[in-house]
């Protein structure tokens, strides 16, 4: 507060010293003055709502809330029984024969949806638990929406993210009204009495109105930049769209109770390859025996191999063929997850390493020494070259390459790509379900992310809180098999990084159940 005092009384002190005093039309000065204000305003109200919205402050409100409160207790006393409940109530909805709801309901949905919509974020903005009765509710709205096409369900991510935006950055009473009423009105009010001056004998000598004019264009042209560059693009439609079918997918054929709920929450490739037939040739690929990290940059360069290995190229004239779509989609959605480990790798899961990066690149110096390194016309060229190379049978280049041989095996191009895109898309949503609230506001922009995030939370889907109070009755099962697959032939981490230990030197496999 003490710092806007001094910038508003320094602003002020340089507008009185720069303005003429010989200006003799006062509706120059009386414009000047309205376009100050919002400015002053903003200056006080900016840090008291930065301080109403802080982290601390949304755990205090949140922690007076009856509604979490009872919640809390009731989940901690019976939390498998909860969840039982909840996924039995949100399974019979969705199988359920009046669907989608009748016309007369939809009223009753939406107005249910919007109350318990602010609870619903609240609540995982600061890592808290919601209640089942919200969460039920709103699965029940988002469904509908869904049903009644993309661009429904796309609006209700938008208006999550606008309410997470608001929840962190705005408070809305009386006070923020009024003042939102006034940044829009004055510079109305301001604009409106320099276009009056400029008629005006004692104006016209001061500005010219070729210059107002173009001055006012490039104002205009900057605004519709700034609204272009807000334009979300295609592919993010698309990929909504991946996600919204694989979580109705899971509730209609893959939950059926607590405990596959839990585990279709942690699957992380599996359901695809169940669906897909492709278990035996593919789940150790998959395994937690491998670090989030090494899985995503093992696949991330799969995908690439299998990619520039295709006979026909992606091009818009074939986009709507399902393979070469797929391997779009496949693409994009591998490309961001690896922008994510490397940008911010927090988001991504906690404990993520960028530094995998450096011990990649390493092994790909080491498989092309020997006068072996050349330089490539292109992308493709390079991937035959790694495809080929019979050097370093070991390190995450060499997984990659194994794991693209084995896909590239299947004869069914669709099905290979299907494969694949089913895969990213399970890990997508598995690194956004245990992000952390918080994280979605502390990014510079809003990541793609935060979209699969809302919408795990308007599906029902497991979230961080829910996670880490779930009892030990389903994890210890999940470990279990985990640790099989390991012992069966799942790989084991072969990438240690500078610094770490490994438990392979005395014959140890930790085995971290994600």
């Amino acid at each position: 507060m003490i710092v806007s005092v001094v910038q508003v009384s320094v602003a002020l002190y340089v507008f009185y010293l720069s303005w003429p005093s010989s200006s003799a039309d006062k509706r120059h000065l009386a414009a000047a003055i309205l376009v100050f204000i919002p400015g002053i305003l903003k200056c006080f109200v900016k840090p008291w709502s930065v301080k109403s919205s802080s982290f601390s402050s949304l755990l205090r409100e949140a922690s007076r809330s009856p509604s979490l409160r009872r919640d809390s207790r009731e989940v901690i006393s019976s939390i498998d029984q909860q969840t039982e409940a909840y996924v039995q109530a949100a399974r019979g909805f969705v199988l359920g024969a009046n669907h989608p709801p009748l016309a007369e309901d939809e009223q009753i949905l939406h107005h249910s949806y919007s109350e318990r919509l602010e609870t619903l974020f609240r609540a995982l903005c600061v890592d808290h638990t919601c209640p089942h009765a919200d969460r039920l509710a709103i699965l029940k709205s988002f469904w509908f929406l869904d049903t009644k096409g993309e661009q429904h369900s796309s609006a209700a991510v938008d208006s999550g993210l606008f309410r997470i935006y608001n929840l962190f950055y705005t408070k809305h009473d009386s006070a923020s009204r009024y003042t939102q009423i006034l940044n829009v009105a004055l510079p109305l009010a301001a604009i409106c009495l320099f276009h009056v001056s400029l008629h005006g004998a004692s104006s016209s000598y001061h500005y010219s109105p070729q210059d107002v004019k173009l001055g006012m264009l490039r104002f205009l042209g900057f605004d519709l930049y700034l609204s272009y560059m807000l334009l979300p693009i295609p592919a993010s439609r698309d990929m909504n769209k991946l996600v919204c079918d694989h979580l109705r997918y899971g509730w209609e054929h893959c939950i059926k109770d607590a405990e596959s709920y839990s585990r279709f929450n942690d699957s992380c490739g599996e359901s695809t390859l169940e669906r897909e037939g492709c278990e035996g040739l593919l789940r150790r690929w998959i395994s937690g025996s491998r670090p989030f990290d090494e899985r995503i940059l093992i696949w991330h360069l799969a995908t690439d191999l299998c990619f520039h290995s295709m006979t026909a190229a992606v091009t818009p004239s074939n986009s709507n063929n399902e393979h070469c779509r797929a391997a779009a989609l496949s693409r994009v959605i591998s490309d961001y997850m690896v922008h994510l480990l490397f940008t911010n790798p927090e988001m991504l899961m906690i404990g993520s390493r960028k530094e995998i990066f450096m011990v990649a690149y390493q092994e790909l110096e080491n498989m092309f020494q020997d006068g072996y390194k050349q330089n490539w016309n292109d992308d493709a060229q390079l991937a035959g070259a790694i495809l080929a190379s019979s050097k370093v049978e070991q390190g995450l280049v060499w997984d990659a390459r194994e794991l693209a041989k084995t896909l590239m095996e299947m004869n069914d191009g669709d099905k290979r790509w299907k494969v694949i895109q089913g895969v990213w898309v399970e890990m997508l949503c598995f690194s956004a379900g245990r992000c952390r609230g918080y994280l979605h506001a502390k990014n510079s922009g809003v990541e793609y992310l935060s979209q699969v995030w809302i919408l795990l939370a308007y599906a029902g889907m497991e979230m961080l809180p829910d996670r880490l109070q779930r009892t030990s009755k389903f994890q210890g099962s999940l470990q279990q098999e985990s640790t099989t697959e390991a012992m069966d032939g799942g790989i084991a981490p072969s990438t240690s990084l500078q610094g770490e230990g490994t438990a392979a030197a005395t014959g140890i496999k930790i085995v971290v159940s994600p």
